[in-house]
C-alpha cells in the first residue's frame, strides 16, 4: 500500500478537527478544507505537482508535515517525495511526444476555419516512448479510421516524434526509412492570437 492509502485510511479514523489544528491553521475551518483538498487528490503524484498553496503550506510541505503529524518515518517521505519527482520528470519528457497522421493533404477549397479546428485529429498526443506500443496505437488507429482521415483523406503513413528523434511508421505499424513528409500545420488566428 502506498504512503497516500496509508494516510488516507489513517485519516478516515481521526478527528478532523484535532489534525486540524495539529497542522497550525489559523482556524478549524481552514484546516479542513486543506485536508479534504488532500484526500480528494487523484494519487500522490497529482496532489504533489498541483499547485496547491493555501498561504501557508506548499502541496510538498503539507504532505511532509501531515506525514509528521501521522508518525510516518521521514526517510520513507522523503524516498517517496523523490520517486513522485522522477515520474513527474519521466511525465514532462513524454508531454512533447506526438504523432502525426501523414495524409499528404493539399488544401484546395477547405476553409482555414475547419481544418484549424480538425487539425488536433492528425497530431495525436501520445504518453508513450515505447516503439512496440506506438507500432500497435498506429495499427489500431488505421483500421479503427478505416485508412480515412476525415478532411484529411487517405492516410498514408504515421510520423512519431519522440524528442528530437522522429521515426515514421507505415499503416501496419512498422517502421520505414527514407519517407519526406512535409508536416503542415493549419492554425487560425484573430487579431493576432491563436485560436486554433
Amino acid at each position: 500500500m502506498n504512503i497516500q492509502n496509508i494516510l488516507k485510511n489513517h485519516l478516515q479514523f481521526s478527528s478532523k478537527e484535532k489534525i486540524a489544528y495539529q497542522l497550525g491553521y489559523n482556524t478549524t475551518k481552514k484546516g479542513i478544507q486543506a485536508l479534504e483538498s488532500f484526500l480528494e487528490a487523484q494519487d500522490l503524484h497529482s496532489w504533489l505537482y498541483s499547485g496547491y498553496y493555501d498561504f501557508r503550506y506548499t502541496a510538498e510541505e503539507f504532505f511532509i508535515k501531515i506525514c509528521a503529524i501521522l508518525d510516518v518515518p521521514f526517510d520513507e517521505v522523503t524516498k517517496e517525495i523523490l520517486v513522485q519527482k522522477k515520474k513527474h520528470d519521466s511525465l514532462q519528457q513524454l508531454k512533447n511526444n506526438y504523432i502525426f497522421v501523414n495524409t499528404h493533404f493539399k488544401r484546395t477549397t477547405e476553409p482555414i476555419f475547419v481544418l484549424a479546428v480538425l487539425e488536433p485529429i492528425r497530431r495525436l498526443k501520445v504518453q508513450t516512448d515505447n516503439l512496440h506500443s506506438i507500432a500497435v496505437f498506429v495499427k489500431n488507429h488505421y483500421f479503427e479510421n478505416n485508412g480515412q482521415l476525415k478532411i484529411w483523406g487517405k492516410i498514408d503513413s504515421y510520423i512519431f516524434h519522440k524528442g528530437d528523434d522522429i521515426y515514421t511508421f507505415d499503416v501496419y505499424g512498422k517502421i520505414i526509412e527514407n519517407e519526406e513528409v512535409l508536416e503542415t500545420k493549419a492554425i487560425l488566428k484573430l487579431k493576432g492570437k491563436k485560436l486554433y
